[in-house]
């Protein structure tokens, strides 16, 4: 059984610090809504079972109804102790809020160089990946507009997925300071 929490805990600690870093640090809520919807997370059952024990937990403890004892000695307080061990964590130069304010005018010079290039397939597969099947051909700054755009209903977690394109252009410590 011990061996088993302690998986969970550091699977959970490796999503968490993915998580985490790719979105700067958001709310505690909105980081465990990203955390749910991560594949690793659906492909697991126990690792879902545990995260989403958690999730009710929490929102159990916010209107007083769990005592904070039972959310830190849950698996997913666990990882969340080990994050906070290890923090701070190293620099990734990806920044996902230079990412999120990059226009549609920005990305698609960039871009159709990369669609151009001899690693097109490579980034073909990821596109299409991400935005589905109907994402290529992008021939204009309109379609890429279509792309980076959430659309009504969508949540959260799409918005982090379909920062893709502006994350595929920022590859060098020169297209950052081109983007800022």
């Amino acid at each position: 059984m011990y061996k088993k929490r302690e998986l969970i805990t550091k699977t959970l600690y490796c999503e968490l610090v993915k998580i985490i870093s790719e979105t700067n640090g958001i709310n505690l809520h909105d980081t465990l809504e990203l955390l749910s919807h991560s594949e690793s997370i659906k492909e697991n059952p126990p690792l879902e079972k545990a995260l989403n024990e958690f999730i009710k937990l929490l929102g159990s403890f916010q209107i007083n109804e769990v005592d904070i004892e039972t959310l830190l000695v849950h698996p997913v307080s666990d990882s969340l102790f080990l994050f906070f061990e290890n923090f701070p964590l190293q620099y990734h130069e990806e920044h996902i809020h230079l990412t999120g304010s990059l226009a549609a005018d920005f990305i698609y010079p960039r871009l159709k160089k990369l669609l151009k290039s001899k690693n097109k397939s490579i980034f073909e597969k990821k596109i299409v990946e991400v935005y589905g099947k109907d994402a290529l051909p992008i021939e204009s700054v309109e379609d890429v507009d279509d792309l980076i755009r959430l659309k009504d209903g969508e949540q959260f977690s799409r918005y982090l997925e379909i920062l893709y394109l502006a994350k595929l252009i920022l590859r060098s410590k020169k297209d950052h300071e081109d983007a800022a």
